[in-house]
């Protein structure tokens, strides 16, 4: 994508990932996700006014769902490949279960999801199914 704020366009990209021929690339400033495919060409947007609030990264995982490291939203927002929101994982804080300032995610072997936090300067470990 060209530099932007249209569609397919790009102001701020940090997160990426490849998934059935499709590149998911996080967008800070258009807080939302760009898909496109593999060839460079526009597919779609994930993230909804107000969805999402400077993502900085993505992962899908095998049940074919996009997850997001939804920093200012202090959660791990979650959507189908097509971009229906499903739901948040964590709420804001310090405790268990909760997030604050999630920087990066991965999807491990057995499907737990481990997130970054600058919030918490931690790394948290969720359950495959939040």
């Amino acid at each position: 994508g060209n530099e932007g704020s249209g569609v397919g366009e790009l102001q701020y990209p940090l997160g990426i990932t490849v998934h059935n021929n499709r590149v998911f690339v996080t967008d800070q400033c258009n807080h939302h996700i760009s898909v496109f495919q593999c060839g460079g060409q526009y597919s779609h947007t994930i993230g909804q006014s107000g969805q999402l609030n400077c993502p900085f990264d993505v992962a899908v995982n095998d049940n074919n769902q996009v997850l997001v490291a939804n920093h200012y939203g202090n959660c791990i927002s979650i959507f189908t490949l097509d971009g229906n929101y499903v739901n948040n994982v964590a709420t804001e804080g310090s405790g268990r279960g909760q997030l604050s300032g999630p920087t990066s995610l991965t999807i491990d072997m057995y499907g737990f999801i481990l997130v970054t936090e600058s919030g918490n300067n931690r790394v948290s470990i969720f359950h495959k199914d939040g």
